[in-house]
């Protein structure tokens, strides 16, 4: 979108569900991976194609609390050139939450707010790869950058106290790469087929996260029997979940 266009918070409008949901968020999503897609979309300068669709959205709540959840989803090809496109590479699905606007706190309303202690839900499993990451504002404005991100809450420090928040939060698809990072660590002669994951609680600039994946038992295997499954899961300061999720690899 031009900056013309953008919601006073930095955000577009192609997703928007209207008034008054106001504030945006990333709640989650899915990517899959067909089979032999590395063949189908290399980058060899062929025209690639990306399909995006709104295919659902869910209302939650009332007043205050109301949420809108808007799935969208994504479907990459390459043009067949013959004036139609192949059947789809990579799908990804993005969930977005909506939220109706806030007062702006006052600073030491919003100092309160932020030092409230938050709920922490620890992963009952020992991971069998992991690494840790501390991001700075650096990152998160290179993150920005690159994904033509203008969400001030990933830029606009008394922006994110005002919404009580204590500092610039991390990017929900900037968690997703490090998943990937992750299991390429623990499976790096397997790739990616799909992977499926919640953000559940906000992950913020100079906080030390972790990210890990464990496989799970082999009894709770299902599909082809060259996949493995695996638990995905991103922890905050405290090792407590801040994403959670699910991934398939197999043989490339």
């Amino acid at each position: 979108a031009r900056p013309s266009e953008l919601h006073p918070d930095g955000t577009d409008a192609d997703h928007w569900p209207g008034r008054p949901f106001m504030r945006r968020m990333w709640a989650g999503g899915e990517v899959r991976f067909r089979p032999g897609w590395e063949k189908d979309m290399p980058l060899d300068g062929r025209e690639a194609v990306c399909t995006e669709t709104v295919e659902e959205v869910r209302l939650s709540g009332e007043g205050d609390k109301a949420k809108a959840f808007v799935d969208v989803w994504r479907r990459y090809t390459v043009a067949d050139g013959k004036g139609g496109d192949a059947a789809p590479a990579i799908e990804e699905r993005r969930t977005l939450v909506f939220m109706p606007e806030v007062e702006a706190l006052t600073s030491d309303a919003a100092a309160a707010a932020a030092k409230s202690p938050p709920r922490i839900i620890k992963s009952p499993h020992t991971p069998d790869y992991a690494f840790a990451l501390t991001p700075n504002r650096a990152l998160l404005a290179n993150f920005s950058a690159l994904t033509y991100n203008a969400h001030s809450i990933h830029l606009d420090a008394a922006l994110t106290l005002a919404e009580g928040h204590r500092a610039l939060l991390v990017h929900g698809p900037l968690t997703l790469a490090l998943a990937f990072a992750a299991l390429r660590g623990a499976a790096p002669r397997e790739g990616v087929r799909r992977l499926e994951y919640r953000n559940v609680r906000p992950l913020y600039c100079g906080d030390r996260l972790r990210v890990c994946v464990r496989e799970k038992e082999a009894g709770s295997r299902t599909g082809a029997a060259d996949e493995r499954r695996w638990d995905v899961w991103v922890e905050g300061p405290a090792g407590g979940m801040a994403v959670k999720g699910t991934a398939v690899t197999g043989a490339f």
